[in-house]
């Protein structure tokens, strides 16, 4: 699964796109010139980082009996090989229950039966090592960027971001809970500063 990349715009290109969406209205009654502004609240996201060394190499040969959801690495390790083994049903036991119903609207939304996935999972995992580079604990989740090696040198592939909560005390799920947060997308920007536009800019 990946996450929708928010928009992100900086310095003369935010304020230009700003002004065009704001300057569509113009009062009727006299009034002056326009003075364009920008008000500027600054969030933060206290997260820690810990960087595997050496990286850690997710196992994906795990069974169905063997899967275990008590710690994000273990659960890393059954919903990979969930996908490596072709299962759709193990995959979706791998997510909280609301991310689950979520992955199942998308499927019937893009009309992609199980076995349309599985097949996607095959081509994409077959042969393949995942790879864990860093672990992120940020508030009541953990997230771990891994890598997919490429099965041919000289390939590149992305770097996703997992994300996990405790669902139930020692039970940790995968979710889609952080899929409009802006940390997962920005937590590796030189500088960790970012400048979003305010949703009332965007037509909805």
């Amino acid at each position: 699964m990946t996450f929708a990349k928010p928009l992100v715009l900086c310095g003369a290109l935010l304020m230009a796109g700003v002004a065009l969406a704001q300057d569509r209205q113009q009062p009727r009654a006299p009034a002056k010139a326009p003075e364009h502004k920008s008000l500027i609240v600054e969030t933060l996201y206290p997260y820690a980082v810990r960087e595997y060394n050496p990286p850690l190499v997710i196992t994906t040969d795990v069974s169905k009996p063997a899967m275990a959801f008590d710690h994000p690495e273990r659960t890393l390790a059954s919903y990979f090989s969930a996908m490596t083994r072709g299962s759709y049903a193990d995959f979706l036991s791998c997510w909280t229950a609301d991310s689950a119903a979520q992955f199942e609207q998308i499927g019937k939304k893009l009309n992609r039966s199980a076995a349309q996935w599985e097949a996607i999972w095959a081509k994409k995992f077959s042969g393949r090592r995942i790879v864990a580079t860093h672990w992120i604990n940020y508030g009541r989740y953990v997230l771990v960027n891994y890598r997919v090696e490429p099965a041919v040198a000289g390939e590149t592939d992305d770097e996703p971001l997992a994300v996990l909560k405790e669902e139930s005390p020692g039970v940790w799920k995968l979710t889609q809970a952080l899929r409009a947060d802006a940390l997962p997308q920005h937590w590796k920007t030189p500088g960790n500063r970012v400048r979003l536009p305010a949703d009332p800019l965007f037509d909805r």
